[in-house]
């Protein structure tokens, strides 16, 4: 495996409390933690693991990526499937929360030569992507950012209003073509890349498995891509080995890297599909 840049940010064990929800669907809620000013600042793509201590049944904290934070406030968007997620979205007003993080590594942060930053998120890949759209914004750069939105109908498609914004462009598609383009965001994408040059543009992804390797599959060589993935974590701090996926090694030779602490974010020329 390549040498990797490992964050350098110290994780935290800490409590924190529920200070505001919203089920921003019907089966997505988005939580607001207060936590104390001494956590860490995450960078974007880095996620923290999360458990409500009122439930003792459940042994394991539930990893989320990071919405969007502030000083002494975490926000984190997820969708319910299971009990772990669907114990945090019961949880009321003020109740405790066991919060570790920020974890993994992060979005390396775009060139100064690159003119055109694409962030992809199909389906909740937004949630992660968000942060790093809005930090991307605030820097003011002369440069295009654009978000492309998938999801399978209109109803699916995850809050988008953090990304409202003059700096930013926003752009939807839908698998049934309820809203915005007809197709799948990986085709919106497509559509898009040919007024584009490749070495003056880097792309950011997270999503589905399925989706990222199409769109690694449409990507010029010259284009930096970075991908952020979704994968099953127990400790969220590499010791269980639970969330292993396939890279090329040294020579392009098979090896393995665990998603929570070398990535959740891995160059797209690394991962082995």
């Amino acid at each position: 495996m390549k040498n990797r840049k490992i964050s350098k940010i110290k994780p935290l064990s800490v409590k924190g409390r529920l200070l505001k929800k919203q089920m921003v669907a019907p089966d997505k809620c988005l939580l607001s933690l207060q936590v104390d000013l001494s956590f860490p600042a995450p960078q974007p793509g880095q996620f923290i693991m999360v458990k409500p201590s009122k439930y003792p049944h459940l042994l394991l904290r539930r990893p989320f990526c990071i919405y969007n934070f502030t000083p002494s406030l975490i926000e984190i968007l997820f969708q319910i499937v299971g009990r772990g997620t669907e114990a945090l979205s019961l949880l009321n007003l003020n109740e405790e929360i066991d919060i570790l993080g920020p974890l993994g590594k992060g979005f390396p942060p775009p060139p100064r030569d690159v003119d055109n930053i694409l962030l992809v998120a199909g389906g909740m890949g937004i949630a992660t992507l968000s942060f790093f759209a809005q930090s991307l914004s605030r820097k003011k750069a002369s440069r295009k950012i654009i978000t492309y939105v998938g999801a399978k109908t209109a109803q699916d498609l995850p809050p988008i209003k953090p990304l409202e914004s003059k700096h930013l462009s926003v752009k939807i598609s839908t698998d049934d073509g309820s809203l915005g383009f007809a197709g799948t965001v990986v085709d919106l994408l497509q559509a898009d890349l040919p007024s584009l040059l490749p070495h003056k543009t880097i792309i950011y992804g997270c999503g589905p498995s399925a989706m990222l390797r199409e769109l690694v599959k449409i990507i010029d060589p010259k284009t930096k891509c970075y991908l952020s993935l979704e994968e099953r974590m127990a400790c969220g701090i590499g010791a269980c080995l639970g969330c292993a996926v396939a890279i090329k090694g040294k020579g392009g030779s098979l090896s393995y890297a665990r998603v929570c602490k070398d990535g959740p974010v891995f160059r797209s020329t690394e991962i082995l599909w």
